[in-house]
């Protein structure tokens, strides 16, 4: 939870979106709604993570971009 909260995602949200969603689902078990739960916010921190990498990355490439090797003309 602390993780998804460092990443700017308030969990409490994310799973009540989820159940106003799917709003007449049920689990047989307590155990079943928590798996289900932790796969929400798993996908969240996994979702999170890779949007942070492909930031870098793009913003990594941009700044790489901004200067060009100049080759020296042929005598």
């Amino acid at each position: 939870m602390k993780m998804l909260e460092a990443m700017g995602i308030k969990p409490e949200e994310l799973l009540t979106r989820e159940a106003q969603t799917y709003p007449h689902r049920s689990y047989a078990s307590s155990v079943e709604s928590n798996r289900h739960d932790l796969d929400i916010l798993t996908e969240a921190l996994r979702d999170a993570v890779t949007a942070k990498i492909l930031e870098k990355k793009q913003s990594h490439t941009s700044n790489t971009r901004s200067f060009s090797i100049v080759e020296a003309p042929e005598n």
